[in-house]
């Protein structure tokens, strides 16, 4: 697994249980990023999120003040609007991510797993 899918994975695990937008999806990927030892960026999450939109692994979502529901988006957000948006995972997103869970970094301790190979660049 190289480090773009490693982030991408991480990206898709915030959005496959709610609606989640850029700071809170960023949030939870730089902690986990960095306690893995790895550098993550804004632009490596944006980049993340636009390849599941595309790969139809992931929705963008707007939320409209008085919507009973939000509006869904047909492919990415403009990327000079994209943290007014919410993401979440489709079910093939979800599909994948619960088909295995060899990647995930962290044991049931939420420790580093011994066994965990970093990325690769």
């Amino acid at each position: 697994m190289t480090q773009i899918e490693f982030v991408r994975r991480l990206v898709l695990n915030e959005i496959c249980d709610d609606y989640e937008d850029l700071e809170m999806i960023g949030q939870w990927v730089f902690k986990d990023s960095a306690r893995c030892g790895l550098t993550v960026t804004q632009g490596d999450i944006v980049k993340s999120l636009i390849d599941l939109i595309e790969a139809g692994m992931a929705k963008a979502y707007w939320f409209e003040p008085m919507a009973k529901e939000p509006s869904e988006l047909k492919g990415p957000p403009p990327l000079d609007e994209i943290q007014k948006f919410y993401f979440w995972a489709t079910p093939q997103g979800i599909d994948l991510q619960v088909s295995d869970g060899n990647w995930w970094p962290f044991d049931d301790n939420d420790e580093l797993r011994k066994d965990w190979v970093p990325p690769s660049p």
